[in-house]
Parts: C-alpha cells; sequence; structure tokens
C-alpha cells in the first residue's frame, strides 16, 4: 500500500510532511453517480491514523486517487500541523 502511494494512482496523497500508505477505489453506482475513494494510514511505518475519503461525483471525471488521494493529503498535512 506504500507502493500506490509513493509510485502508483495514489500519488496525490503523498504527504511532504509523513510517509502514508493506503488504496484507491473508484465505482460507478446504480444512479448513474460515481463513488471516488482513498483509505489510507499514517505514519506508514508506525500507524497511528487511519481515514476513509468517499466522494460521490455526477460525473466523469471521477478517480479515487486523484480526487479522494488529494482530500486525504490536507486531512494528513492539517493533522500533522498539530
Amino acid at each position: 500500500m506504500e507502493y500506490s502511494v509513493s509510485n502508483g494512482l495514489a500519488k496525490p496523497a503523498q504527504s511532504d510532511k509523513v510517509k502514508v500508505a493506503g488504496a484507491t477505489g473508484t465505482i460507478q453506482l446504480p444512479n448513474g453517480e460515481y463513488a471516488v475513494e482513498f483509505c489510507g494510514y499514517f505514519p506508514a511505518d508506525n500507524p497511528k491514523y487511519s481515514v476513509i475519503v468517499t466522494i460521490n461525483k455526477t460525473e466523469l471525471p471521477a478517480s479515487g486517487g486523484l480526487m479522494a488521494g488529494d482530500v486525504f493529503r490536507q486531512i494528513v498535512d492539517i493533522m500533522n500541523e498539530r
């Protein structure tokens, strides 16, 4: 899961402040909308926190790594400021 963030589709979840790991997901719902998701934890080498970000979108583009991963990174960065 660290590779997904460092070299894979979840690169937008990568933080400059702490090493994170996680996985992405994108599905089309029965109503035609999309659910984009990122589930991650940090610090990757000694996890203390886990966060799941889910965003519902009505149209494309829809990318779990790009959209939900970026929100995850913002959460990680804010939590590390404290």
